[in-house]
């Protein structure tokens, strides 16, 4: 064998050795943060959580536990198969850059549901995602969160909000966090923090058809039928602006599964003013002013 492969052999079992050894200090550092952290929230919601296992990849910075057991103080109790975190928020720390996401989450009792089984029989189990992630860019003093999940079979969901001027309140709420204080929001500018972008999207998977085809046959018309009536009541409500009608319309005759509205305001808009404005009796004066866009599509 030539000195090279040798060498190369060696690197690789080094490398290897390295990368367990690694793996195994971090995911035993990580184990211990986490199970502080359950520690924490069960004493505080009088909760009980357990898990069967956790992994950790170093390179993508991702904790995964698995089979998360839980118990709330009202007596609910579920599972959630795996828990996907990057960053942990405790009592004490709050970091500039979180994500994590619950990948099906169940409950042992599905009386819970007993209004959503009445409107969707055909929805065996009800099994639901959430995902959540945020950032902060000290430099920039903004803000951005993402949101996803959903109910399996009925609906899925996406969003993002973006901040901006959010670097006072921010580094109050860490410096209150790490001082276990109460956040004296006096000595911050909330007013001042702008709504940059706002976006939502939801994805119709039986949602819709579902709700038609149970009231359809309640008042003894076909499914088709109570759409034509849905949409000529759009089109008659005046309470709607007349810009984003043609695409409700789209999605309520079933020609559209995806509805997405974005928020991209024309000039600063801070969310101290957000309230005065919502108000405004000129809906479309409204959505020209934050710049508001609905599309429908599939």
């Amino acid at each position: 064998m030539s000195k090279l492969a040798v060498g190369i052999g060696a690197v690789a079992i080094i490398s290897a050795g390295g990368y367990y050894g690694i793996t195994t200090h971090t995911t035993s550092k990580i184990k211990e943060n986490v199970d502080s952290a359950i520690t924490e929230f069960e004493n505080k919601s009088n909760s009980e959580i357990s898990y069967e296992n956790i992994k950790v990849n170093i390179f993508n910075k991702k904790t995964t536990i698995e089979n998360v057991d839980f118990l709330a103080s009202d007596g609910t109790k579920g599972r959630i198969d795996s828990v996907e975190l990057n960053g942990l928020i405790s009592s004490t720390s709050i970091p500039d850059k979180v994500s994590v996401y619950f990948d099906n989450i169940r409950l042992d009792d599905q009386t819970h549901f007993e209004d959503l089984k009445t409107e969707f029989p055909f929805v065996d189990d009800f099994v639901m995602d959430f995902g959540l992630k945020y950032e902060f860019n000290e430099k920039k003093g903004t803000h951005s969160t993402s949101i996803n999940g959903g109910l399996e079979d009925l609906f899925s969901f996406s969003g993002d909000l973006n901040l901006g001027n959010i670097a006072d309140v921010w580094n109050e709420m860490k410096l209150a966090a790490k001082e276990e204080r109460d956040i004296n929001i006096k000595s911050t500018n909330p007013e001042a923090i702008t709504l940059d972008s706002l976006s939502f999207t939801a994805i119709d998977n039986g949602l819709l058809d579902g709700m038609l085809e149970k009231d359809a046959k309640k008042k003894g018309i076909t499914v088709e039928e109570l759409r034509s009536i849905g949409i000529k009541g759009l089109q008659n409500d005046k309470s709607v602006p007349d810009s984003i009608k043609p695409e409700i319309a789209k999605y309520l005759s079933g020609n559209a599964s995806k509805i997405t509205v974005t928020v991209k305001p024309n000039g600063a808009l801070t969310i101290a003013s957000l309230p005065l404005l919502v108000m405004h009796p000129d809906k479309e004066a409204l959505i020209d002013r934050f710049n508001i866009t609905l599309k429908s599509s599939n």
